[in-house]
């Protein structure tokens, strides 16, 4: 037997979906999702077309995992080249204060 939580959670994701909705509002719905969608894609595709760098000191790096480190280039002056690739990039956020 379900809880009563999960029965809320479930009728939440219904109703999240548009089934409350009438059918011109549910395929309004629809649309706007599939829209997101395209735009998500073109986002991704922009973000992984860029070549954009940005250079860091290495002491701005403390924090990063020393492999994340290690497989950057560096400039002449020394400092770290990230690229906004997802292998490179994705480290940055996720491990930077921690």
């Amino acid at each position: 037997m379900r809880s009563s939580a999960s029965i809320a959670r479930i009728t939440d994701t219904f109703e999240d979906a548009g089934i409350a909705l009438k059918a011109d509002k549910r395929k309004r719905v629809r649309e706007i999702r599939e829209d997101n969608r395209k735009i998500s894609l073109q986002f991704q595709s922009n973000v992984n077309e860029d070549q954009s760098v940005v250079t860091i000191a290495p002491q701005q790096a403390r924090g990063l995992p020393q492999d994340w480190i290690n497989a950057r280039k560096r400039d002449a002056e020394g400092r770290l080249i990230v690229t906004l690739d997802t292998p490179t990039y994705n480290v940055v956020p996720r491990q930077r204060h921690r």
